[in-house]
């Protein structure tokens, strides 16, 4: 009898395996669609971080990030970015949070303001977590006229993220973990705004909004290096689509993070 109800439970899980990984390898063709979008582009790239928690009592926790982006075949910066954060949990599941980051690059610079609905649990040896995100960037760059006088355009991007992990729990230091994230934008417009002749239409190349246009697939581990102290490694794969100058990239990223003692 026992036998019978382990072999049940083993073929449970590892059919909940299968539709998981069913799942993340169709996604891609279930939202990439046609579209009328300039050649697409490849880089490979780098992330690389490290970010602090500092609980302030048992449901009110500060963050500190910094974070460094490498791009063209991870060979130049594309971003330095710093961030800071506040969160509340209602309970162990359910938390809000809520973060500004500055991001800044060659000539150009943002200011990000971050919404987020966390929710966590888990089945089995299995904690999946979902993120619900409303993201809004403020884009500024540098740019020069024919005359070489310095302008600065300005540009505005908001997107609905919404992201998935799962993660196994092997009772060791070492936990591998999977999952995706989808963008939904809702707008998108940079100054001043780009124009391509189709035929005998006019098109603003680079202002659009209301559709899907990232998709991330993340394969990673998380190791437990001290007490408190977590080193996060992946690759994920990155592809925008319904969008003007979309780009396709692999990303490896290295986190370290560290969740300091609790004050009160």
């Amino acid at each position: 009898m026992k036998i019978n109800v382990l072999f049940f439970n083993f073929n449970r899980y590892l059919n909940f395996f299968k539709n998981v990984i069913y799942f993340l390898s169709v996604l891609p063709l279930i939202f990439i669609t046609e579209s009328k979008i300039n050649a697409q582009t490849y880089d490979n790239k780098f992330w690389s971080g490290l970010s602090i928690n500092l609980p302030i009592t048992k449901k009110l926790e500060l963050s500190a990030e910094y974070e460094m982006r490498r791009n063209n075949d991870m060979e130049f910066i594309d971003w330095h970015i710093s961030d800071i954060g506040i969160s509340y949990g209602f309970n162990k599941e359910v938390k809000l949070s809520a973060s500004y980051n500055y991001r800044s690059g060659k000539d150009r610079w943002q200011h990000v303001f971050n919404g987020n609905f966390h929710y966590d649990n888990k089945f089995w040896k299995i904690k999946y977590t979902y993120r619900l995100r409303y993201q809004e960037k403020h884009k500024y760059k540098f740019e020069w006229n024919n005359e070489g006088e310095k302008r600065i355009e300005k540009g505005l991007e908001s997107q609905i993220r919404n992201r998935i992990l799962l993660e196994y729990d092997t009772d060791t230091w070492i936990k591998p973990f999977t999952g995706f994230e989808l963008f939904y934008l809702i707008e998108h417009a940079d100054y001043p705004r780009k124009i391509k002749k189709d035929g005998d239409n006019f098109i603003f190349v680079n202002k659009y909004s209301d559709r899907f246009n990232i998709l991330r697939l993340y394969l990673g581990v998380d190791i437990d290096t001290f007490k408190d102290q977590q080193l996060s490694v992946y690759y994920m794969a990155e592809h925008e689509f319904n969008i003007a100058e979309p780009n396709t990239s692999n990303v490896i990223g290295i986190f370290y993070t560290i969740d300091l003692p609790k004050l009160f």
